[in-house]
């Protein structure tokens, strides 16, 4: 009877789990739906695993397959400039971003098919930035989870866009700016023809020291935008970012202050873009 008692528990304890492992499935999927009704009709495109892949992992207690939204805007000119993959802020939605949400709106009329994802989330929380924070100068931590997290959803992001004639060209904010500079710094995305980067920055010293080498040593045109108001952690740091570029003569490397009386004006923002682009011949 004991041994009984011991056999029903044990099945439903793993029956319970499976059960929880679909719900949070399910919940998932309904968030994401829940989140598309409110985006931008006919811009949505769900990039990666299916809904019934995420249900069969969740059934088989797999590790969930990423499914990532994807917002795209059509040139809406005769003929095709290139394609801009926007990425906002670790830990924010593309909408969320003035510049990113202005840029991603106004330059198809320019001739650019637009596209903007979400960074990485879930791997932000609890991150811990420096290794030991009980020392006063601490290295910075090991980025890899981060890298990796970018990498799933850049990957995904390129594939889609390389369908469409012309450059392509990434303009990616803060810390996600970083990640990104660090991924092509690695060499796995030559068909990314250019970076435009708005605020980046890591929160820890040495890894935003690193940053600026890690930029200067990029074999690609560069737009460095300092927002005029932005907090000290990019300010503090780009004139090391120019100094790095002359000290490994990176020709193509333009360093821009975006105002803060005009951060919101969608005309100098795209114009801001869109002058640099033509200035590099895309």
């Amino acid at each position: 009877m004991a041994r009984c008692k011991r056999y029903c528990l044990h099945s439903f304890t793993a029956l319970l789990a499976a059960a929880l492992s679909l719900a949070a499935a399910q919940v998932a999927l309904a968030a994401a739906d829940d989140l598309a009704y409110y985006l931008p009709p006919g811009e949505v495109v769900w990039l990666g695993a299916s809904e019934d892949a995420l249900r069969a992992a969740a059934e088989d207690e797999q590790p969930t397959p990423l499914r990532m939204l994807l917002l795209a805007r059509e040139n809406e000119q005769a003929y095709d400039r290139g394609s801009l993959i926007f990425i906002p802020e670790l830990g924010t939605h593309p909408m969320q971003s003035v510049p990113v949400r202005l840029w991603y709106q106004g330059m198809p009329a320019y001739g650019w098919y637009s596209y903007a994802i979400q960074p990485p989330t879930a791997q932000v929380i609890e991150f811990s930035w420096q290794e030991d924070s009980s020392q006063r100068y601490a290295q910075g931590a090991d980025l890899t989870p981060l890298h990796d997290a970018m990498a799933q959803r850049l990957s995904l992001a390129v594939e889609h866009a390389a369908h469409q004639p012309g450059p392509l060209i990434i303009v990616a904010q803060g810390v996600s700016a970083a990640l990104v500079t660090d991924l092509l710094a690695r060499g796995d995305y030559p068909q990314i023809d250019a970076l435009v980067m708005v605020g980046a920055h890591y929160p820890q010293w040495q890894l935003n020291q690193a940053l600026a080498t890690t930029t200067a040593q990029l074999r690609i045109p560069v737009l460095d935008f300092i927002p005029q108001h932005s907090h000290s952690w990019v300010l503090e740091h780009s004139a090391r970012r120019q100094q790095q570029t002359q000290r490994h003569q990176h020709p193509s490397y333009r360093q821009r202050t975006l105002l803060a009386n005009r951060a919101n004006d969608p005309r100098y923002l795209i114009h801001q873009l869109y002058g640099w682009l033509q200035s590099e011949d895309f």
